[in-house]
């Protein structure tokens, strides 16, 4: 073999070496960003590292992971590739964004598709010029077992339809079951459960907040929303939705319900109901009472023909 090969030979095994200590590797670049990432189960994860240069071919580039669903730290990918086949990653969840948005230009954040509860931890991105580490990043993923909808306005004794929207599957797939939730996760309360069991709270006989919640959903069109009438100040909080979906797989999301600052403003994520409500609510403020309507017309009318009698008798 050549000097040019031993090198080269050298070279792939120092990358494929997973190093004892990944603080110890980061520690010896020059520069460190450490980012965290929060992504809910079943959602992308995107895990930032990037050199923005016009000379790449000057930059080598390898992503480790240091989670619980590998024994010791794992190589996801190195570049430039060894080969055309090592352009793919290990898994059909992970991608890099090629093209003069990505890896062209130093973009090697790292999709994580379909998150898992044990991707979490540590994921460090090191990038070399020559045998010097120029930058590391470090990324803590965290996975929530909830996605965060945005907030919900609604206006005080209104009616509020919380959303939980799902991808639903046909055929054999069984029917999910749901369960809503009041209160933060871990902390919140059962107050219902579709379809009903006996022990549970159910959409036809009395449940929590006063009997002011029904399940309004359609869990075969993918919908299983929550409907809450008659709100007070007492109803702002956390709402969690869970989804069974069989074979050990679980949907949740979760939102926060908050009353409008102004009782004019407009509502915002939720239905119709909400909106007439508030014109019926305009036009009982707004209506007044009839006989004053009229009689602010009547003095109207009578001042302006005052001052008119009055301009042609100064004529």
């Amino acid at each position: 073999m050549t000097q040019s090969h031993w090198i080269l030979l050298f070279f792939l095994f120092k990358m494929k070496e997973a190093p004892k200590c990944h603080g110890e590797l980061l520690n010896s670049c020059e520069k460190v960003n450490t980012h965290e990432v929060s992504a809910a189960l079943g959602k992308t994860a995107k895990l930032p590292c990037s050199v923005p240069s016009t000379e790449m071919c000057r930059y080598r580039m390898k992503w480790v992971s240091y989670t619980s669903a590998s024994a010791k730290p794992y190589t996801l990918q190195i570049w430039p590739p060894l080969s055309r086949q090592s352009q793919h990653l290990h898994g059909e969840r992970l991608t890099f964004l090629w093209g003069e948005e990505g890896v062209e230009v130093g973009n090697w954040t790292l999709s994580l598709r379909d998150v898992r509860k044990n991707d979490s931890g540590t994921y460090t991105c090191q990038v070399w010029s020559g045998w010097q580490c120029v930058m590391g990043t470090r990324v803590i993923l965290k996975v929530k077992e909830c996605e965060v909808l945005n907030p919900i306005a609604a206006l005080h004794k209104t009616t509020v339809i919380l959303p939980c929207p799902f991808t639903s599957y046909q055929g054999n797939t069984p029917t999910p079951e749901v369960s809503w939730f009041l209160g933060p996760e871990g902390q919140g309360s059962l107050i219902l459960h579709h379809p009903p069991t006996p022990s549970s709270p159910n959409s036809s006989g009395p449940i929590p907040l006063q009997g002011r919640v029904r399940f309004s959903g359609d869990l075969n069109s993918g919908n299983a929303t929550l409907t809450i009438s008659e709100l007070n100040l007492n109803d702002t909080d956390w709402y969690r939705c869970i989804l069974h979906m069989g074979e050990n797989r679980k949907i949740c999301k979760e939102m926060r319900l908050h009353f409008s600052d102004l009782p004019g403003s407009e509502v915002t994520l939720t239905t119709g109901t909400i909106n007439v409500s508030m014109k019926a609510n305009a036009n009982e403020e707004t209506g007044g009472s009839p006989a004053v309507v009229v009689v602010s017309v009547l003095s109207v009318c009578v001042a302006v023909a005052v001052a008119g009698a009055y301009i042609r008798y100064r004529k």
